[in-house]
Order: structure tokens, then sequence, then C-alpha cells
């Protein structure tokens, strides 16, 4: 028998074969096909908001407005809308083709599957109607295709733009599509679904705001200038997405250069504990976050950016190895890459919704990620341990020998222990220290005012008490002041309440 190695194939043809030409057409199946790749409703807007910036003119803000319109008939359309350069006939034309290659190096046009993986997900695959309106600049013609999506594609050179639910000027694109609310339903990512267009609006907002804060945070390299603006409307009640930072405490910023196809790029790294007082005062119209930093197994890991475009978030196993657990919850951080990487290095999926797992570039940057940068458990709490032997260190050296400094402290009956205790030898004074990585809040004073009224059941008075932390508001400085004139029983002296940051006692 022989071996399969030692079959030969035939390479001579037969004398009547012939070999013909096949196009391949992208068809009707291929649109349905689109939609199958399970992106989410904020996830094809996303696409299309990447096309109007990369389209944005020179020395104009860019404006993106998406709008939900729902009409008398129940149908719900929806319209995103910008003020970009607009395409003309012949470019509108190549851009409805399925695969076709981005006329730009933007970053934001990478795979030339944006528009058609939108416009076929957010119509179930051509089931709904959808249209694209363009306005060459030069010329003012406005050109426009729509559905069904089938050969041949009917292309219009001299259209109008359709009437919107509000007046909006200078308009370069109008991409309207008919949608229905349960697909809308993929922004919310926890909790019962809802039909309600507000309370689903609220959640588009908080990913909008996260996934282009860099182009809505004012620049102060450009005079606080931004680079546009985007807002979300129901049929004429607008709001506008705010941009939406990584609460962060204590931050660390790490520089670093790696090489990606014979070039070294400059790569930024910050990371640190999310500052749970930051975290709930950012606010997406009158709510609490929803969906990021929430401290919790969901939520943690680091975002992603490419340039100024958030391309994932809460990413923690691919670079550390590490499945989410509790002891990261307090984690989170931020790898910037910068946009000046050509297009089609460090690759993204073809939705654009995460990086390619197998790019080599991705995988040793991750490499020197986990390297350099491993992940420590509980960081927040290691952290606070950290600043306050620190602090002990620095109150030692300036302390006299039969000082008491110590951590060791307890008050009340049930051994609650004072951060850090100091009691002078000769002048009998007693300073009581509370450090905090977070910004300060009402708990953080009145777990001072714990300890002091402790010892003062112990018989022993203390003179300062200060609260460290990160940094303090207005409010808080006036809570200090008012305990200041009040005293823990009568007779005794007034509370002495001062307030530091880390900063100042040397700890950042």
């Amino acid at each position: 028998m022989k071996k399969i190695a030692d079959i030969q194939c035939p390479t001579n043809k037969p004398a009547n074969m012939a070999t013909h030409n096949v196009p391949l057409l992208a068809n009707e199946g291929v649109f349905r096909g689109l939609a199958k790749q399970n992106m989410l409703f904020h996830q094809c807007i996303c696409e299309l908001i990447d096309n109007s910036i990369a389209a944005k003119r020179d020395n104009t803000k860019f404006r993106i407005d998406i709008i939900f319109d729902k009409t008398a008939d129940n149908k719900l359309w929806l319209y995103v809308v910008d003020n970009s350069k607009g395409m003309s006939f012949e470019i509108l034309k190549k851009a409805i083709q399925i695969g076709s290659s981005p006329d730009t190096e933007n970053r934001l046009n990478e795979h030339g599957f944006g528009l058609k993986n939108a416009l076929a997900t957010l119509t179930n695959g051509g089931y709904g109607d959808w249209k694209v309106y363009s306005r060459n600049r030069n010329s003012g013609k406005i050109s426009s295709v729509g559905s069904p999506y089938v050969s041949p594609l009917k292309v219009e050179d001299d259209d109008k733009f359709p009437k919107l639910p509000y007046n909006i000027e200078d308009i370069g694109t109008i991409i309207n599509a008919e949608i229905k609310v349960k697909y809308v339903q993929g922004v919310q990512e926890r909790g019962k679904p809802t039909y309600e267009l507000n309370k689903l609006r609220i959640w588009l907002l908080e990913h909008l705001g996260v996934i282009y804060r860099a182009y809505l945070i004012p620049d102060k390299a450009k005079n606080y200038s931004i680079e546009g603006d985007i807002y979300v409307s129901i049929n004429s009640d607008i709001a506008k997405v705010q941009p939406i930072e990584i609460p962060l405490g204590v931050t660390h910023h790490k520089n670093f250069n790696m090489e990606i196809g014979g070039i070294l790029y400059p790569i930024q790294y910050n990371y640190g504990t999310i500052d749970t007082e930051r975290a709930k005062e950012t606010r997406v119209v009158d709510d609490n976050l929803k969906s990021y930093y929430l401290q919790s197994l969901g939520t943690q890991g680091i975002d992603i950016r490419i340039g100024k475009r958030v391309i994932a978030t809460k990413v923690l196993e691919p670079i550390w190895g590490l499945k989410p657990h509790n002891d990261f919850n307090d984690f989170a951080g931020e790898l910037i890459i910068p946009e000046t990487i050509p297009r089609g290095k460090l690759k993204t999926v073809t939705t654009k919704t995460d990086f390619k797992n197998d790019d080599s570039d991705w995988i040793n940057i991750f490499s020197h990620l986990a390297e350099r940068y491993p992940l420590t458990r509980n960081a927040k709490r290691t952290t606070e341990e950290e600043f306050k032997k620190e602090l002990v260190a620095q109150l030692k050296r300036f302390a006299k020998e039969d000082d008491i400094v110590t951590r060791e402290k307890c008050v009340w009956p049930t051994g609650v222990k004072i951060d850090i205790y100091w009691q002078k030898a000769d002048t009998k004074e007693i300073t009581i220290y509370e450090v905090k990585t977070d910004s300060a809040t009402t708990l953080n004073v009145y777990q001072l005012k714990m300890y002091w009224e402790g010892l003062i059941e112990k018989g022993e008075s203390p003179y300062e008490a200060v609260l460290v932390c990160l940094d303090y508001s207005s409010n808080i400085e006036e809570l200090i002041k008012i305990i200041n004139k009040t005293s823990p029983k009568i007779g005794s002296p007034n509370f002495n309440f001062k307030l530091a940051t880390l900063t100042e006692k040397g700890l950042l």
C-alpha cells in the first residue's frame, strides 16, 4: 500500500478543461450576513460616529446628532447627522461597497466594513429600511443610496435631505435607518430590559461618553478647545454627550517605547485605583454610572485607546492572564496608543469592538505590561498601608526619642484602631491621623471624630486630628469648620481637625 506522501497529484490538465473567471459579488445574502456579528446598538452607532469624525473638516468642530424619531405609525427611525466633509457621488458609490478600502489613512477608517456593518445590523440584515444622504461640499449636490441592498444598487446623484425632527444647519451626511426598540436595548448591560427611550438614552450617553471622552475633553494644549460635540435626541429633546473620565484616585503614570513595524512608538500607561467619591460624582444626566468603573467583577480592568478613540474597556485577562476577582475591583487604568501608528498595525476586529487577539504587536505590548506592571491584589488597601508606613517613618524622623508614634493605639471596647497616633513626650500633645487614598468623605471625617471621642473616653486629651487624603471638596472644608466649633463633651476643648493631601505630606 502506498503512503499518502508517495501519491503524486497530476499537474496536467485534461485537454477539454477550461478556466472561467467568476465575478465575486456582494449581494443581499452578504448584507444579511453582516448583521450576524453580534454587534450591540451602541457599537453600531460608534461605527457611524467614527466615519463622521474621520471626515471632519479642517478648522471646524465636528457636530454629530443621533436622533430617535418615533413616528405616528409607531415606527422608530434613527438619524445620524453630521457636519462632515460629505461625500461626492463617486465616493458614495465606493463607500457603499462591502470591504472597499477607505480613502483616508485615518485609524477610524480601518476596515471598509463600518458603514455596511452598522446599516445591516441596525436594520436586522435589511428587513428595515435605510438610506444614506451625503453632500458634495464642492458642488453642493446631495447624493443618496438606500435599501434594499441588491444588485444593481441604485445611487441617486441629485437628491434632497429628509426633514429632521429639529433644524440642523450645515449638514454633511445623514444616515437614516428603521430600527426596533428591542435592538436598542443592547445598550443595557444589566437589569430588566426597558422599552423607555429616555432610560435607554442614558445608557447610550454613558457608552459614548467613555468611548469618545478624549475628543470631548477640553485640550489644555489647544487653549482648552474641544474636537467637537455629540448629541443624542429623542425627537426634539436634545441631550449632550459629556466626557466620562476614569475616576482614578492614586494614579501611576508610565511611559515606554515599543517597536512596531520596525519603528519605536511612545506608549502611555496610566493605572491606579478607583476613587469611590469621584465615581459617585460622575453623573450621566441625573444618574450614576451603570456600565463602567463600578468597582465590581464586571467592570474591573483597563481601557485601551488608539489616539482619542477607546477601542476596548474592562481588559484584564488578555493582559495579565487572571480571571476577574473581587481582589481587583478597585483596579482601573488606560493604555494609550498613538494614532500615528499606521493602519494595519495593532489590528482590531472588523467590527472595531476589540483588538485582534493573535496580533503579535498587541501580544508584545501586553507581555510588557504583565512583566513590568503586575497586578496587586486589593491595591487600594495595599497602597493605603504603604502610605501609613511612610507617614510613620516621616513622623519618627521628627519625633523625639521618648515620643510615642504607633499604629497600635485602640479605642472603644470594640478595639477600633487609630491609623496613626503620635504623643509628644515633653508636652503630652496627642496628634492622630486618618490616611485615605481617595478623596475625603464625610465618613472619613466622622472616623476621626470617633477616634477623638474614644481617646476622651480613655481619659486622654487629643490636641489635633489630621485627615490625610487624595484631595477634598469645599463641602468637606465647611464640615471641618463646623465640627471645630464644637466639643466632644461639656467642659472639654473643641475639636481641632485639619485636612492635608497625600502630596502635601510627601506621600505622592
